[in-house]
C-alpha cells in the first residue's frame, strides 16, 4: 500500500470488533486518581460484546479498581464500574460491573 494510502484502499481496512481498541477509547473525568473513561467503539460493536470478561485487557494498564467507564454501542449505551482482580496463577482480570 502506497502512502499516503488512498480512500479506496482505507475502505477496504478491517477493524476487528470483538477485541477492545483503545483508539476508541477516551478519558473523560481525572480527579484525585478516579478516573471516568469513554469508549465508543466503531460501528459493528455490540454493547453486549463490550461487557464479556476480559473485553478491555489491553488497557488494564491503564485502568484501575474502581474507575467508572462509559460505553456507547450502536446498540445502546450504559455506565459500569470496573472491576480488576488478579487470579491464583497471577493473571490480571477485567469485569465490567453494573453500579448500584
Amino acid at each position: 500500500m502506497r502512502y499516503p494510502p488512498r480512500l479506496k484502499d482505507i475502505t477496504k481496512l478491517q477493524i476487528d470488533v470483538t477485541r477492545m481498541n483503545t483508539r476508541y477509547l477516551s478519558v473523560g473525568i481525572y480527579a484525585m486518581g478516579f478516573t471516568h473513561w469513554i469508549y465508543k467503539p466503531p460501528a459493528g460493536a455490540f454493547f453486549d460484546d463490550c461487557l464479556k470478561p476480559d473485553y478491555f485487557a489491553d488497557a488494564s494498564g491503564m485502568m484501575r479498581d474502581g474507575d467508572t467507564i462509559t460505553i456507547s454501542c450502536q446498540d445502546g449505551v450504559g455506565i459500569r464500574a470496573i472491576s480488576v482482580h488478579v487470579d491464583d496463577r497471577e493473571k490480571m482480570h477485567m469485569d465490567m460491573v453494573p453500579l448500584r
